[in-house]
């Protein structure tokens, strides 16, 4: 999940965001959650979201919850989702 952050002046302000976005997503969705890139950018951020099922329909409704609730984040504007299935 690719995002551009708005209203962000520092690389600080970035990160207390990023911090924020990870830990509501796992106790909110119990996935687990990464800053996989940008990490030196202020303006824009990758952040991965995994989860493990042995039902394909149940994964796929938690990365649907997992994307609703970081677009509903007032301050991201996340771009786009790539999501993968690995049997």
């Amino acid at each position: 999940m690719s995002c551009a952050w708005k209203a962000r002046h520092s690389l600080k302000d970035k990160r207390h965001f990023v911090k924020g976005l990870k830990d509501r997503l796992r106790s909110r969705c119990n996935v687990a959650v990464a800053d996989i890139d940008y990490q030196e950018s202020w303006q824009q951020g990758l952040v991965a979201a995994v989860t493990v099922s042995p039902d394909r329909p149940h994964a796929e409704k938690i990365l649907q919850a997992v994307e609703k609730r970081s677009r509903g984040s007032a301050r991201s504007a996340a771009g786009g989702c790539d999501r993968r299935v690995l049997a």
